[in-house]
């Protein structure tokens, strides 16, 4: 949820508030990162016969109750998503 601070009404005065507490303490563009055993960690797309690539996923977070508030992500968005794995048994 966003709120204009009192006294603005630009785009760039605008504060991220919590849904759950209410909290402005919201610290921005958390990246996520990855463990050595489990490998990229983000959206996957495919390249076609180049493979499959891993848009860098980030967050906005709570610092009071702990929320993430949202994920998103920088990068451009027109590319061929991949919705599951071909490892799930789902076809």
């Amino acid at each position: 949820m966003w709120y204009t601070v009192e006294g603005r009404n630009d785009a760039h005065q605008m504060i991220m508030q919590c849904p759950y507490c209410g909290s402005s303490r919201i610290e921005t563009g958390i990246t996520w990162g990855m463990s050595v055993n489990t490998g990229d960690v983000g959206l996957r797309y495919d390249f076609g016969f180049m493979g499959e690539g891993i848009a860098q996923a980030y967050s906005d977070l709570c610092l009071d109750c702990k929320s993430i508030l949202r994920i998103y992500i920088r990068e451009e968005t027109d590319k061929n998503w991949v919705h599951k794995s071909d490892d799930a048994g789902e076809r």
